[in-house]
């Protein structure tokens, strides 16, 4: 329990009291935890958008599901904006953060200056426009997702995306001598990747073969960018992890888009 407090602490909004403070060995321990704290977040988020969603349907005497209904379109986009808004006030943002920090310095190009651009608070242009593209696609692919049968994929995306942070923890090096990640990727150890992964699947296998399928391949996906991330700049950083988790959210929202039609 302890553990998953910590792991929410650390990728939400949301705080516990933690007493006393987390050692560097919970902070790696807590990412076997990844899956359930992004399954909080993908449950709370598709909750809000459908409820929303629901309540402008009936205000509108509108059936939620058919697709050639212009007023069931404007429910389904209202509750597509709530799943998202959601989504960001939950987390505070941090992963899109981190997004926008490393197209900045993806920009850039070379290692040394990159990473310095990735720790400049302000943004540049690649990361807004990063920002804008990964806000626009979440919000069509969520659109696409906001019925009845298919909330628990708006719930796993969530989960599938931190299993893949968790696993490119503890996979890559951390590429600064400190940082908010190093005691993470300092302690996380096999066992705590292959729990991550283990709670993801058994929570995909809810959805059938389609579920396993598009979470491992989510997994799979996160596990490459990382790969080539620290290729490039010698290991991994808190901001590509949050790279990595909008990355894998975009992707797993996409092939369920696909697979579920």
């Amino acid at each position: 329990m302890r553990l998953f407090a910590i792991a929410l602490c650390f990728l939400t909004r949301l705080r516990v009291r933690l007493d006393p403070q987390p050692s560097e060995r919970e902070l790696g321990a807590s990412v076997a935890l990844f899956p359930l704290v992004g399954l909080v977040v993908g449950s709370v988020s598709a909750l809000v958008g459908v409820i929303v969603a629901l309540a402008i349907e009936k205000g509108l005497h509108v059936p939620l599901d058919p697709a050639e209904n212009a007023r069931s379109w404007l429910a389904q986009a209202v509750g597509a904006v709530a799943t998202v808004v959601t989504n960001i006030i939950v987390t505070g943002g941090i992963h899109v953060d981190g997004l926008s920090d490393v197209a900045d310095g993806i920009a850039v190009g070379d290692r040394v200056r990159a990473l310095e651009v990735m720790k400049d608070s302000h943004a540049g242009v690649m990361g807004v426009i990063a920002v804008v593209l990964d806000i626009l696609a979440r919000f069509i692919l969520v659109q696409g997702l906001l019925t009845y049968r298919l909330i628990w994929w708006l719930a796993l995306a969530p989960a599938a995306a931190r299993t893949a942070q968790a696993l490119v923890i503890w996979c890559y090096p951390y590429a600064r001598k400190a940082g908010t990640g190093k005691a993470f990727a300092d302690h996380a150890a096999a066992g705590h990747a292959l729990a991550a992964l283990v709670l993801c699947l058994i929570a995909g296998s809810f959805l059938r073969l389609p579920g396993l399928v598009v979470t491992a391949g989510t997994v799979l996906a996160g596990w490459v960018c990382g790969y080539v991330i620290a290729r490039w700049l010698g290991g991994l950083t808190g901001d590509t992890y949050g790279f990595v988790n909008e990355v894998c959210e975009v992707l797993f929202l996409l092939a369920a888009v696909v697979v579920t039609r």
